[in-house]
């Protein structure tokens, strides 16, 4: 698995940034770069569950490995979901994204990185820019997601 990394700078305080990236309305409106509709499910507690799924249901499943607001989120990845069913531990299980945020020139520096195995970094390399332009538009207030 090669680590992808990505980075943007937001002209927005950090704690704006983490609630762009981390509340209903911010993860839904830049995740749907990846796909319309995105949405996560979890109590947003260290150690917890999550599942990043699509409107069908499908996604996949992984826990909050840390959580340090406004500054670091890492997922461990385990498998898919299917169906809103939660597969057996997939082939990439143990993969990690993680995100971090800081200061920088009055704004913000997200820096994220993500495991990924060759079938799915290309798909990556294409869209994870995108999606970090919509929560740069997103925090900066160049839009109104609801």
């Amino acid at each position: 698995m090669d680590t992808l990394k990505f980075s943007i700078h937001i002209d927005a305080p950090r704690a704006r940034v983490w609630e762009s990236l981390w509340s209903d309305a911010g993860y839904r409106y830049w995740t749907a770069a990846f796909m319309e509709g995105s949405y996560a499910e979890t109590d947003w507690q260290e150690g917890g569950p999550i599942r990043f799924l699509s409107p069908g249901g499908n996604g996949m499943y992984s826990t909050i490995e840390t959580l340090t607001p406004n500054e670091r989120m890492v997922f461990l990845h385990h498998g898919e979901v299917k169906g809103g069913i939660a597969q057996p531990p997939a082939p990439w299980a143990g993969a990690r994204e993680r995100y971090s945020l800081h200061d920088e020139g009055g704004g913000t520096r997200v820096q994220a990185e993500l495991d990924a195995n060759e079938e799915l970094a290309g798909y990556f390399n294409s869209t994870f820019p995108k999606a970090m332009e919509r929560l740069r538009d997103y925090a900066e207030g160049a839009v109104v997601a609801g």
